[in-house]
């Protein structure tokens, strides 16, 4: 008897229920009565077990010892990068860079030190900041995962039989949907065939969701049945998917709905005529269309046409009528649908990853603030990062009059690219809102506190030294923002600590 594997053993028969699992189910020690059945047995079994662990039953010694771990290809961080990582396990407020540092740190070649290993797989943000980074673990990291239940397939998602998905978590299942469609889609979708009808509706969303990167015409057939489920997140989530695949069954079916619904003035300067729908229809839900979405203001039938557009690629209108998407905008300007077609062009830009109409959005938004913060982050995100550098440069003052609301919004979404003149403005209205709170104007504090925050994390390194010369002499300053203040040059300083731990000598896989 070995307490450990049995208990394991005799978990995966639970979770996968006795007529599924073909696994044994492990007896208890002592002498038992048989079992009536193979469910009489799992339950005495698991008695037995729970009493016998609590018990302290010392178990079996191994009889083999494991392998010894192979040797490291690379070296360990040095002596600052071990303490960053340190600082991560010990302060959440630093758990955050986790999951930008490590990947640095396997672009050069160095790796996590073994005697932080398993502190660093225990800790609930960054084991997961490692599945996509699992070469900073290295060798002794691989192994050390192999050899404990709780640690395995963490690392590396590598799918190498079938019961890897019938004893995989839903996270680490994201993860081989992902690999999969990546290196062997044929394989995924004869998969997720047999295996997605036996998952809970929540569970089919969220794994079909993560087909979203790389959706070809070849998963037409696996995913336009799931337009039928009586899950409305699950049909929602296969809509959105076929939606992406050009000329799709599903992309003809809404085409032929909205084409009517938008008409253009034929003179060079008449605006869009809109025509909601009528009424709705049961076989909509193939084309993609809930009967209710809280997405969209101005009723049933504005929401109707919404989920049309939204799912519609915007440059199918660009072309259809020759014109470019600011010009679209400006002609929809009139109308009394304008946030509802704004609004939907939003999604669909960020759902078909058109940098045009993004750009397009983006600067409308510069003068009316119609996008909340996470559409504005979306659209940003749609953009190359050239065009991102271009476009927030030339938005942010002085350089245009971008309206105060439409500059939080950006403020608070441009995550992954700061310009320096960004920085400038959050210093600028932290410094304002702590010397002299409470003017008029001023940006509300839950902002202004997610801005610091944003600044953090995504100002320009080389803009560090202007951060600190702006902020420290305020820390001599009593005011509301004393903490985030603190806070943000504590985080900047670590950053540049992170950085200069890249390129350090080598330290030692001892404490």
């Amino acid at each position: 008897m070995n307490i450990s594997s049995d208990w394991q053993q005799l978990l995966r028969v639970a979770l996968l229920g006795t007529h599924q699992s073909g696994e044994a189910v492990p007896m208890p020690p002592g002498e038992f009565p048989a079992a009536a059945s193979r469910e009489a047995q799992v339950l005495l079994s698991a008695g037995a077990l729970a009493l016998v662990r609590k018990a302290g039953l010392v178990p079996a010694a191994a009889t083999q010892a494991p392998a010894p771990a192979g040797p490291e290809a690379w070296p360990p961080l040095g002596p600052t990068g071990a303490q960053c990582l340190q600082q991560m396990l010990d302060n959440r407020r630093f758990s955050f860079f986790g999951g930008s540092y490590l990947p640095r740190v396997v672009a050069r070649q160095r790796r996590i030190p073994h005697y932080l290993l398993p502190a660093v797989f225990e800790h609930d943000m960054l084991r997961i900041d490692l599945t996509e980074a699992g070469a900073a673990a290295g060798a002794r990291g691989q192994w050390l995962a192999a050899l404990n239940p709780a640690w395995q397939g963490m690392l590396a998602p590598e799918f190498s039989d079938p019961s890897d998905w019938e004893t995989a978590n839903l996270h680490r299942r994201r993860h081989l949907v992902r690999w999969l469609h990546r290196t062997q889609p044929a394989q995924l979708r004869q998969l997720l065939a047999t295996a997605l009808p036996t998952e809970a509706a929540a569970d089919q969303a969220t794994l079909l969701h993560e087909l979203r990167q790389s959706v070809t015409a070849a998963d037409v057939p696996l995913l336009e049945p799931y337009l039928r489920s009586g899950s409305k997140e699950v049909r929602q989530t296969a809509a959105a998917l076929l939606a992406r695949v050009p000329d799709s069954p599903l992309l003809t079916r809404l085409w032929a709905l909205a084409a009517p619904l938008l008409l253009l003035a034929p003179a060079a300067a008449g605006g869009l005529q809109v025509y909601l729908p009528e009424a709705w229809h049961k076989d909509w839900q193939l084309a993609g269309i809930e009967a209710k979405d809280k997405r969209f203001e101005g009723g049933e039938r504005a929401g109707w046409l919404g989920q049309m557009l939204a799912l519609l690629p915007p440059g199918r209108w660009s072309a259809h009528w020759q014109l470019a998407p600011a010009e679209l905008l400006r002609r929809t300007a009139d109308s009394e649908w304008a946030q509802l077609l704004r609004t939907a062009w939003a999604q669909a830009a960020h759902l078909h990853r058109d940098a045009e109409w993004a750009q397009a959005l983006l600067t409308e938004h510069a003068g009316q603030a119609f996008l909340a913060p996470k559409q504005a982050k979306e659209l940003l995100n749609v953009l190359p990062l050239a065009q991102k550098n271009d476009f927030l440069r030339e938005l942010l003052p002085p350089r245009s009059a971008i309206t105060p609301a439409a500059l939080q919004t950006l403020q608070l979404a441009a995550w992954e690219y700061w310009p320096r003149e960004l920085t400038e403005s959050v210093l600028e209205l932290a410094a304002a809102a702590h010397t002299t709170p409470g003017l008029p104007g001023q940006v509300p504090w839950p902002q202004l506190q997610q801005m610091l925050y944003n600044l953090q994390a995504y100002a320009d390194e080389a803009d560090f030294a202007r951060c600190a010369a702006l902020l420290t002499p305020l820390t001599e300053v009593p005011g509301p923002l004393s903490g985030e203040i603190q806070e943000t040059l504590a985080a900047l300083d670590f950053r540049r600590q992170l950085t200069l731990s890249l390129d350090e000598p080598p330290g030692s896989d001892e404490p």
